[in-house]
């Protein structure tokens, strides 16, 4: 008899031993592997991408400043959409010509994915544009000088 009462003594420690291991280590694992989700549920900074993609990343824009301005798009980027355009011409104001902007080989206005190559008024000759765009779900404005490749601000 003496026997039975040891085997049922171990079997209530084993059973005890696996009862702290699981609150000791099986729990705190838990939050611990719960709390690694938290990362993905905050907002992350989409303008700093766009801004590094347009300042020397992915996404070339160039404005060709000739008697017939161009903005040349190098590159097909989908996932970018330009919207509006405005001109300065050297007094201060900015001109909002984005009804004035179409695509060179076709008669399509603006808003359009930064897919094409655009065609400018005569106005945009010689002066700075600031071009705006939205990918990743923000907005962005671009500064972009005659002859030279867009820089986002």
């Amino acid at each position: 008899m003496h026997n039975k009462y040891r085997k049922g003594i171990s079997e209530y420690l084993g059973f005890l031993l696996a009862v702290i291991i699981i609150i000791v280590v099986l729990i705190p694992l838990l939050f611990l592997m719960s709390d690694l989700n938290s990362p993905g549920e905050k907002p992350q900074n989409q303008q700093g991408v766009i801004n590094k993609q347009i300042n020397g990343g992915g996404v070339l824009i160039y404005f060709n400043s000739s008697v017939s301005p161009q903005l040349l798009v190098l590159g097909k980027y989908y996932n970018y959409t330009l919207t509006e355009v405005f001109v300065n011409n050297g007094s201060g104001v900015w001109y909002n010509i984005t009804k004035l902007v179409v695509i060179i080989r076709g008669n399509y206005h603006l808003p359009l994915q930064l897919i094409y190559n655009f065609s400018l008024p005569r106005s945009a000759f010689n002066s700075q544009l600031t071009l705006h765009i939205i990918g990743l779900n923000t907005s962005v404005l671009i500064s972009i000088l005659p002859n030279e490749t867009a820089v986002a601000s």
